[in-house]
């Protein structure tokens, strides 16, 4: 039967003895944080101890302050309830990781925990560092944090356009087709007015306007999708090919046991980046010559048209990765 306690103190020794040894280099001390609304729940893997801080900047930053030593914090990526966290942490140098919750639940459950607390998480999310020891997280920017929040804001505007056309598409009263009509006009304007900000401050920002004209410059790329990128995708350039693909959710993973070879399929990663490349790799399969020529070979290599489509975005997408770090505009 898993022990969470006998697991955490062995980890925690070897992690000691490794570092006193010094054949291994890793973070003294992990820290699991469960991030609500209103506090944050710490279990620290050194002293065993719970901590309840309130989620204000005032308190995060003295409690930030206090942190010494060579620490790891680790906490699920929610939303905007760890925003304050994540700048008083980069305000104060300290290291952080934001798992995706769907892992840190499946850890959980691998280690025979089924209750959820806020202690518990807390604590499964240090045992999570202590094992898989995840990397370090980029800084955010803020100028592209709120270019994330305003594409975001834009694409819910989009969503309710689409909501609002499908009603007037089986509305069949006067006034209720009238309502919905009006109801369009009005997000279409609020629509227009996020792009007019969404332009303005990618034009205020030397960088954000350098790189989204050289996103722009590869086939299949337009404003919306390079938009997405240079917003949700701060790790381009500065990760490796296979890294990249996985953290879009366009890597193919193998699904094989024993004798069985089963298709290998994609899934996980960031699904508004990864449906902007799927259309951005269908576009540049209908009108660029060099991108039509590679899905016609997988097609009459015999892969299935999705699996061409899908195919041709990650192509795309480690292109991009290649551009951003060299700094380079698209060549074919």
């Amino acid at each position: 039967m898993f022990n969470l306690n006998s697991c955490l103190g062995r980890l925690h020794g070897d992690r000691s003895r490794m570092t006193r040894t010094g054949s291994m280099t890793l973070p003294k001390t992990y820290i699991g944080v469960d991030v609500a609304k209103d506090w944050i729940d710490v279990f620290t893997a050194s002293n065993q101890r719970f901590t309840r801080v309130p989620n204000r900047r005032d308190r995060l930053t003295k409690w930030a302050q206090g942190l010494t030593g060579d620490v790891m914090l680790i906490f699920e990526a929610t939303g905007r309830y760890d925003r304050v966290l994540i700048a008083c942490l980069e305000d104060n140098d300290v290291s952080y990781a934001r798992v995706n919750p769907l892992r840190a639940r499946q850890f959980a459950r691998a280690a025979g925990l089924l209750a959820k607390t806020d202690r518990l998480d807390a604590r499964i999310l240090c045992t999570m560092g202590e094992a898989l020891r995840p990397e370090r997280a980029t800084p955010i920017q803020l100028h592209r944090q709120r270019l994330h929040d305003l594409q975001a804001r834009r694409d819910d505007i989009v969503n309710m356009i689409t909501a609002e056309q499908n009603r007037l598409s089986v509305a069949d009263d006067a006034f209720i087709t009238k309502d919905i009509k009006a109801s369009i006009r009005s997000l279409t304007k609020r629509r227009e007015a996020l792009q007019k900000q969404i332009n303005a401050h990618i034009g205020a920002h030397e960088d954000l306007n350098e790189q989204n004209q050289r996103l722009q410059s590869v086939p299949g790329i337009g404003p919306q999708t390079a938009c997405h990128l240079m917003a949700s995708m701060p790790e381009l350039g500065q990760v490796n090919r296979r890294q990249i693909a996985s953290l879009v959710g366009l890597a193919p993973h193998a699904s094989e046991s024993g004798l069985y070879k089963g298709k290998r399929a994609i899934h996980g990663g960031r699904p508004r980046v990864r449906r902007a490349m799927y259309m951005a790799a269908l576009v540049a399969i209908r009108w660029d010559p060099h991108w039509k020529a590679i899905y016609g070979q997988m097609r009459d290599d015999g892969k299935a048209a999705k699996t061409a489509i899908i195919a041709v975005a990650r192509r795309l997408l480690v292109r991009i990765n290649a551009m951003m770090k060299t700094g380079t505009s698209y060549q074919t």
